[in-house]
């Protein structure tokens, strides 16, 4: 069995923007960090920013401990999801580290992916995508 970290994950790709998407948003190994509040937070205030500047429609989510759901659409979905985990993963870092979780940190790090040499740790999975 080949070493998936090492791979280079397909971006995700959104061809049809008129319509809503339904997301799933995961934590690498699926790590609870949703089930605290000031992280959870984190996913609402990027997605109040998102909305607020008309750059995404956000029709219902649902936050669980280890995933978020959601059904949004936007110009440019793929684009608006990409920053909006990039940004929010920052925050939860910037997070943990302020707070010297160290054990959760490490484990962050272990699934970083070796091309990413911009970042110490890996918070999200790769999900699919579906209309």
């Amino acid at each position: 069995m080949r070493d998936r970290r090492n791979r280079a994950p397909k971006p995700l790709q959104i061809y049809d923007t008129h319509f809503p998407h339904f997301l799933t948003c995961t934590i690498v190994n699926w790590l609870p960090l949703f089930g605290s509040p000031p992280i959870a937070e984190f996913i609402l205030e990027s997605w109040r920013f998102l909305q607020n500047n008309g750059r995404m429609v956000l029709y219902a989510y649902v936050i669980m401990e280890n995933h978020v759901h959601l059904i949004a659409a936007a110009d440019d979905l793929s684009k608006e999801i990409g920053e909006l985990k990039s940004f929010t993963a920052r925050q939860m870092v910037n997070w943990l580290q302020a707070r010297d979780a160290r054990r959760v940190l490490a484990e962050l790090a272990r699934q970083k992916l070796a091309h990413k040499t911009d970042r110490k740790t890996k918070c999200g999975r790769r999900e699919a995508t579906r209309s």
